[in-house]
């Protein structure tokens, strides 16, 4: 099936083909008569070369879905959709018509600072729009951004790619230089802080007329130099003024938690010239209210010109001081008035989050029952985090008798799925857990009249580990594909995977250890539940290990990640999920002296290596449930989470005071 030609007709000759205004791999854009309306259109649909494809259909139902995000966005600086309706086995969307220039094509014609700013505000006021409705529009940049000829607004377009918050992200749909570091990736979230640094990258580029190094460049100069090699806006054109500069810079910062949240806030960094100055105190405006004779710049002092130093001689001196102590008073009161209307978060701050109320300090942690004995279990791993948790509650909850057990009389070992066991028997109160729960013991809840919820508390990577002499020169990273291979004995040689030529010899712990959960976890994700190849050699404890590992050239294992922090007899190589994806490595620099929280984070770490701890809850509107939901707010406090670092594991929420 050809193109449509100029006068072909559709939707029973309501719309008439006046030309193609352009056209991709996947779609076509056409200028349409709506003879109907008598009004001109934009109908856009997927190429027909495409029908012959298997994945057609595949793309029918995202083009469907495109229709469905616009129709739940309705502002004047987003394009309006008017139909949508099928044409030979066509999809088609009928949207409204802009006939001006894009933002890409305006920049360099030549556009003010100022011009550039009222585009970005419209932009904005339009992406809370999409967000709002829980879209993130993934795709901003000046070429979608179109200019209306009638009034000079601005007009965001084509949300091909736009998706749902909650819907996992399956394609890396993206356009370099305006793309996050997190839409390299099909697992790391991507919400408006997504949109935000599409939205600076495009501000960078019009007061500029560079676009900017992509984020995938500057991901992996910051993670091997700590570097950036993004030039500063203001560098490329000094007339951008600092709070601009600023803006554009936090709004581009690599790691989504770095930048503002929500387009509000990275508004009010925009809009911080027009605003007060960081302190709480405008000086300036106080005293232009004082003396509305005398003119005052910020950043100046009171005399710093000739005619500001005549004009308040010009006052008698007996009026100035007169005037003094009302100037001080009124700068006192205004103080005062700032520090009870703007006050900062209380110390002991909570707030509610579904069933959980997270504080600050776990002294504040409300609900925390009086019970003489709250037996608690499940994986071993816990053990330092248990010791430091049970002598800090006596402290602050004393009447909350923490008791964790290892063992019962049937004499069960403890792990992950013993604890859970343990607990839907009502042997304890919670279990803490470091796998996620499969169906079965949730559906042994259900059938004894209760539920279980699991609650996230801390991350603890497994970071893959050779020896040391395999520099990054001899092999720079691995994909999880490689490491399936040389787990199960097909890749026997490294020179097979591009290194030098050498044995692999690859290590792991036995079962017996009480971090047996990194080999279930391992054999599930990474071998996809296949046996472990007979070239595996097995140890007894991490320190064996680990010191097998330093003797042995071309050695490889896979621990957590903080068992390798400065442990210079090793290296931790970065992993990607599959060859078009970025390899990340779980630690801070080449030596790993520290975890790279960032990441694990953002999930861009693959998630087959990146696992989280548990405490599971059960919801049975008694004594355990309390019981459960109080010892998770305690862990989840910023006090708690600080705790949960002490003990060597990355802490699942991002505490920064």
């Amino acid at each position: 099936m050809s193109n449509w030609a100029p006068g072909h007709q559709l939707k029973d000759s309501r719309y008439i083909i006046r030309k193609i205004l352009g056209k991709g791999g996947f779609g076509i854009a056409y200028w349409v008569l709506d003879t109907k309306l008598s009004r001109d259109v934009v109908i856009k649909t997927l190429n027909p070369e495409l029908k012959a494809q298997a994945y057609f259909e595949k793309l029918q139902q995202d083009f469907y879905h495109e229709a469905r995000c616009l129709s739940r966005c309705s502002h004047p600086h987003i394009v309006q959709i008017y139909d949508f309706f099928s044409e030979s086995g066509l999809e088609c969307i009928v949207m409204q018509y802009i006939p001006g220039d894009n933002l890409n094509d305006r920049a360099f014609r030549g556009i003010t600072q100022q011009e550039a700013l009222n585009y970005i505000h419209q932009i904005s006021a339009a992406l809370q729009v999409v967000h709002k409705n829980n879209l993130v529009h993934r795709d901003v940049k000046p070429a979608n951004i179109i200019i209306q000829p009638s009034n000079n607004e601005a007009v965001l377009i084509d949300f091909g790619i736009a998706r749902e918050v909650d819907i996992k992200i399956k394609t890396r749909a993206l356009t370099e230089c305006f793309a996050p570091i997190e839409q390299y990736s099909v697992d790391a979230p991507q919400e408006a802080y997504t949109d935000i640094y599409a939205l600076a990258a495009t501000l960078y580029f019009l007061l500029t007329k560079q676009k900017p190094v992509d984020s995938q460049t500057r991901y992996f100069h910051i993670n091997q130099s700590g570097k950036d090699p993004l030039i500063s806006p203001q560098q490329l054109n000094p007339r951008i003024s600092p709070y601009t500069n600023n803006a554009i810079l936090q709004g581009m910062k690599i790691f989504a938690a770095e930048r503002p949240q929500s387009i509000i806030e990275w508004l009010n960094l925009l809009d911080k010239a027009q605003k007060k100055e960081v302190s709480p105190i405008n000086l300036t405006s106080v005293l232009q209210t004082t003396l509305p004779q005398t003119t005052i710049r910020e950043n100046t002092t009171l005399f710093n010109n000739r005619d500001n130093q005549q004009q308040f001689n010009s006052t008698s001196t007996n009026r100035q001081i007169t005037n003094l102590p009302w100037i001080i008073a009124g700068i006192a009161t205004l103080a005062l008035a700032v520090i009870f209307i703007v006050p900062d978060k209380p110390t002991n701050y909570c707030q509610k989050r579904g069933i959980l109320t997270i504080c600050r300090r776990i002294a504040d942690v409300p609900n925390v029952p009086a019970l003489t004995q709250v037996l608690y279990g499940g994986s071993t791993l816990f053990s330092l985090l248990n010791k430091l948790e049970i002598a800090r509650l006596q402290k602050y909850h004393p009447q909350f008798k923490l008791e964790h057990t290892d063992k019962f009389p049937s004499g069960e070992n403890p792990g992950s799925s013993t604890g859970i066991k343990w607990l839907i028997e009502g042997k304890i109160s919670f279990a803490q857990t470091a796998l996620m729960m499969t169906e079965e013991p949730k559906l042994s809840a259900k059938n004894k009249g209760f539920t279980l919820r699991e609650e996230p508390i801390a991350y603890d990577a497994e970071a893959v580990c050779v020896n040391s002499g395999l520099t990054s020169q001899m092999l720079k990273s691995l994909t999880l594909e490689d490491l399936r291979n040389i787990f199960q004995g097909k890749v026997t040689n490294w020179q097979q995977l591009g290194g030098p030529d050498l044995k692999i010899t690859p290590f792991r712990l036995n079962r017996q250890q009480k971090q047996s959960y990194v080999l279930v976890k391992f054999q599930e994700t990474v071998l996809k539940k296949q046996a472990y190849g007979t070239n595996v050699q097995e140890f007894a404890n991490p320190t064996e290990l680990i010191k097998a590992l330093a003797e042995t050239p071309g050695s490889i294992t896979t621990l957590t990640v903080s068992q390798t922090i400065n442990k210079k007899e090793m290296r931790v190589l970065p992993i990607a999920k599959d060859k078009n994806s970025l390899a990340v490595s779980p630690c801070a620099d080449d030596k790993c002296t520290a975890v790279n929280k960032n990441l694990i984070h953002e999930n861009y770490y693959p998630q087959e290596l990146n696992g989280k701890l548990y405490v599971v809850i059960k919801l049975d509107s008694g004594f355990d449930e309390q019981a459960g939901i109080a010892y998770a707010n305690i862990i989840l406090s910023d006090e708690g989470q600080k705790m949960v670092e002490e003990a060597g594991f990355v802490p699942f929420r991002r505490v920064t005071r």
